[in-house]
Order: structure tokens, then sequence, then C-alpha cells
């Protein structure tokens, strides 16, 4: 049981995708890839597969398979996740500003990290592998609360990736929600989000929230909330 994972963490996220969009070119499909380091590489998965919904299906599944593995392992974790977010400029002037550019280039990592967790869960047998993912799952409600947080206090660098994980938590909690009990802490956050003006991140939150509620203990959850303040803004 322990080997398959001891070869994928030999491997890297760039060689994983760079493996999968070989596969797709030689199998005759349209495709390409421009080498970037591991943004872009995910980057250019994402633009490739940017319409795809059967990962499972195709022909270097197993490719994919590992590339979800990683991300999951590597990536969706609170140690990157968390480091990540805390990257902010500082006071010192040229040192603030390169600080704010090394920022955003993190976060255009994280945004990417969460575009291709987006597609590939896409797919019902790699959303139910993340289902499965506990650690992952509470270190994504995690993030997605520090962000969420920073987005209703006035700072809007990151709503691409908030919108993102939004998405993300509205696929998880197609089965009834039960993901969410693994990170409660995202629930008030659906709410407070549901009555934002993003139309995005709305229906995302919504979406979540009502597919929550077709478990009776979501229903409790929910109402427990009060979350009809946030609804009278829509």
């Amino acid at each position: 049981m322990d080997r398959p994972k001891a070869s994928v963490e030999k491997l890297s996220i760039s060689s994983v995708v760079e493996d999968i969009l070989r596969s797709r070119l030689s199998s005759g499909q349209a495709g390409r890839y421009q080498p970037d380091g591991e943004k872009g590489a995910l980057f250019s998965f994402c633009q490739v597969f940017q319409n795809e919904r059967e990962f499972s299906k195709l022909p270097y599944h197993p490719t994919i398979s590992k590339l979800l593995q990683l991300i999951l392992r590597e990536r969706v974790c609170e140690s990157w996740l968390v480091e990540e977010n805390e990257v902010e400029g500082r006071d010192g002037g040229e040192g603030e500003r390169r600080e704010e550019r090394e920022g955003r280039r993190d976060e255009d990592h994280v945004r990417c990290v969460l575009m291709t967790l987006r597609l590939l869960i896409r797919d019902d047998i790699y959303q139910g592998l993340l289902r499965k993912e506990t650690v992952s799952l509470a270190a994504l409600g995690k993030c997605f609360a520090d962000y969420a947080e920073a987005y209703l206090t006035g700072s809007h660098q990151k709503i691409n990736s908030l919108k993102e994980m939004s998405n993300i938590f509205q696929k998880v909690s197609s089965s009834g929600g039960e993901c969410v009990e693994v990170c409660p802490g995202v629930l008030p956050w659906l709410v407070r989000l549901s009555g934002t003006r993003d139309l995005t991140l709305t229906q995302c939150c919504l979406c979540a929230l009502i597919n929550i509620c077709k478990r009776v203990a979501g229903v409790d959850l929910v109402a427990a909330l009060s979350p009809l303040p946030p609804l009278l803004h829509l």
C-alpha cells in the first residue's frame, strides 16, 4: 500500500503536468504547453482542459490521478496555503514594493492550484476522492475563512481565489454537505458571502448552502447562523 505513495512523492507537479500534456498531444488532441515552472504548468493544464469533465475516462487518467494526489498532498495543505496566504507587503520602501510583487505572484500560484483542483473535481470520481481527504478539506476551509474575512473587510486582492474555493465547496457539498462537517468554520462564511454583490461568489455560496440543506442536520446548522440578513442584500 505504501509503494504507490512513495513513487508519487518523487514526482513534481510540473513534471506530471508535462507528462499529461504530452500524452494529450500524442493522442492527437489539441493542446499546448509553455513551461514556466509549476505555476505556468498548472495554468497550461487549465487552458488545455478547461472544457473537460470526465478525466477518469481519458487514456492517461493514471497520470492525472497522480497530479490530483500531488496537489492534495503538497499544495492543498495548511502549511502551504497558510504560508502563501500570509505573504503580505511590509514597510520599507522598495522592500515593501518587492514583497507586494512577490505576494501577487504567490497569489497567482495559489489561484492556479485552486483552478486545477476545481477542474479535476468536475469528474465525479475525483470529487469523491477529495471528499475523503479530510486534512485537505480542513486546510481549504481555513484558507477560505481567511480569504473571506479579508474580502468582507474591504480587501479584494484575493477575490479570484475566493471564487475558486467557493466553487470547490459547492461541488464537494453536492452529496449533501457532509464534507462541511470536516471544516465547520466554512459554513458561517458561506452564509455571509451569499449576500455579496459578486454574482459568481454569491451563486456558488448559495448553491453550496442549498446542497448542505439537503440533510436535516445541515438545515439545523444553517438555521442556527441566522442566514436571513445576508440574503436580504440580494
